[in-house]
């Protein structure tokens, strides 16, 4: 059993090492430094919103607030907008 358990931890994190690395080559794209990139995925985790990738929180909050991603993406890695967007979009796609 626990050889089992130390498999499945270790697939876990390599699994969750692999999406990391593939959103932060998607906010690369985007145009956002590696330090901002960094701030991001710290609030992600924090405000457990990994149901969502990381691409989209920005894309969606460029939009709702009519600014560029990039601009979005600063603005989110400074710890803006992480409360309302869990508030209204999540709330709202739990209802639909």
């Amino acid at each position: 059993m626990f050889n089992n358990m130390v498999t499945f931890i270790r697939h876990r994190f390599y699994f969750a090492l692999l999406r990391l690395k593939k959103e932060e080559q998607s906010l690369l794209k985007m145009g956002i430094s590696q330090e901002q990139i960094k701030k991001l995925i710290i609030h992600w985790l924090q405000h457990q919103t990994l149901q969502e990738s990381l691409g989209q929180i920005i894309w969606q909050t460029a939009k709702l607030k009519s600014i560029s991603p990039r601009e979005a993406g600063k603005r989110l890695s400074t710890g803006m907008y992480w409360d309302e967007w869990k508030k209204n979009v999540f709330s709202e796609r739990r209802i639909r």
